[in-house]
């Protein structure tokens, strides 16, 4: 015994130190590399890409050949182009000895400089928009032929919109793991943004309720390889218990140890807060507390999927049936059998119904253009969620089958009895609902008494197409 787990722990430890690398550097890239990683980071990438920016206005500033191009209205297509991919706004205008303010060119229409804007003194100014917050910077010029000019440049600091859709979203222009964590300050802090000439724009603050641990992508790409490298470590130990101890301490193990892994999972931010993603929202999708978000539905679906697979390959590897000599042994296990497929069918037949009653994600395939990408990861929970479900009912058919007194009419007995007993529990709204999937069942359990369904380790063609039918 001793020798088998020393052998088939130590054969696959490569997964294991591949893992603690990955977590390593994750954890290296994440405290010392990423911008994000202290309040002292963040500030200074975002004083960075403001003065960047200031910079690309001075450099217009000093320009004089093409403000007077821009001016007379002799500025090429080039030009233009080249202007309007700034990044900031630039306004043009000519100034006269009496009258008004002429505005001869700008190069975007998120932004326009107000009249009070225009009356402020030459400098660098933190002013609020309707869209947001930006920093104004206002520069008067005399050109040769006393040509009068005012150049005023908006550079967007923080996107603040009143309502908020997939392309108008709140947060800080180009930094959007900022915004969760961090907030501008009304009052002086220890974090001010300077601009490029010394000047205190404004001052960064760090939110202390509702913090979320934000990552950059090198360092969740990096956790996510060290999680895969776990989880594959984990199945090469379920295949060596499978075929020492059989298939059912190989399926055991590998069922409990994703729970116990999931179920870290969703009381800490291992292997990262993954409340930074959209996708794990409630906004867009909530069902219960395990299925909280889409991305929790989409893992749990996954995971599901896999065990059922592995399951399935390791049970008709092993042809492993039910052999049991007491009559009463063998109804009691048939009647269990019958019971957990009735559960199992009723959560799948809700989840599927919650992904489109409890969240607000399109599905109307007719209108392609409605879509979007969480659309695409509700179909791959759907197709998951089926075809794990339909592996997991024929390996319990299987059993089922081998019990010589579990016949056609006490199947249907059986689920019909004890479906009625559940609804008579769930007068809800999902009544109809439920009643149609215990009929469904019914008939799922007459249909899948052919025997192409059934004998095989794997999904052929045949079954494919049945199922998907």
């Amino acid at each position: 015994m001793k020798r088998f787990w020393k052998e088939n722990l130590y054969r696959h430890a490569y997964f294991l130190i591949g893992a603690a690398w990955l977590f390593t550097l994750s954890f290296i890239f994440s405290n010392y590399w990423s911008y994000t990683s202290s309040p002292k980071g963040v500030r200074k990438n975002l004083e960075q890409y403001v003065q960047l920016h200031e910079r690309g206005f001075l450099d217009l500033a000093m320009d004089s050949s093409l403000l007077v191009r821009l001016v007379t209205g002799s500025e090429t297509e080039e030009q233009v182009r080249q202007l309007t991919g700034k990044g900031f706004g630039f306004f043009v205008y000519k100034l006269e000895e009496e009258g008004p303010i002429d505005l001869k060119f700008w190069n975007t229409q998120e932004s326009f400089p107000s009249n009070a804007m225009l009356a402020l003194d030459d400098g660098e100014y933190l002013v609020d928009l309707p869209n947001g917050q930006y920093e104004l910077i206002r520069r008067k010029l005399l050109l040769r032929n006393n040509l009068n000019l005012l150049l005023m440049g908006l550079i967007p600091i923080r996107h603040d919109y009143y309502l908020q859709n997939d392309y108008l979203r709140n947060g800080f222009i180009n930094h959007p793991n900022v915004e969760k964590n961090y907030s501008i300050a009304g009052r002086e802090t220890p974090f001010p943004v300077y601009s490029v000439s010394g000047k205190v724009l404004y001052h960064l603050e760090p939110r202390e309720t509702g913090r979320i641990i934000a990552n950059d992508w090198i360092t969740v790409l990096l956790r996510i390889l060290g999680s895969l490298c776990i989880l594959f470590y984990l199945h090469q130990v379920c295949l060596s218990l499978s075929k020492r101890f059989g298939a059912g301490w190989g399926i055991a193990v590998l069922s409990g140890g994703l729970l116990v892994l999931r179920a870290f999972t969703y009381f800490t931010n291992v292997p990262f807060d993954v409340r930074q993603f959209e996708l794990f929202s409630p906004a867009i999708y909530g069902y219960t507390a395990v299925f909280r978000s889409l991305g929790d539905l989409l893992i749990n679906a996954l995971l599901f999927f896999w065990v059922a697979v592995f399951a399935r390959q390791q049970i008709s590897n092993q042809n492993i049936r039910l052999e049991m000599r007491s009559g009463r042994a063998r109804m009691l296990v048939g009647v269990v059998l019958l019971l957990a497929l009735l559960a199992l069918t009723l959560l799948c037949g809700s989840i599927v119904r919650s992904l489109v009653a409890d969240s607000q994600i399109p599905f109307d395939v007719t209108n392609f253009f409605s879509l979007n990408i969480y659309s695409v990861f509700g179909f791959i929970v759907l197709c998951a969620v089926s075809m794990a479900y339909f592996i997991s009912s024929q390996l319990m058919l299987r059993f089922v089958d081998s019990i010589p007194e579990a016949g056609y009419r006490s199947r249907l007995l059986v689920l019909v009895v004890g479906g009625l007993v559940y609804l008579t529990s769930q007068m809800n709204s999902s009544f109809d609902y439920q009643m149609g999937m215990v009929f469904w069942l019914v008939l799922y359990v007459t249909i899948s008494r052919a025997a192409f369904l059934r004998g095989t380790g794997y999904l052929s063609g045949t079954t494919m197409v049945y199922w998907l039918v």
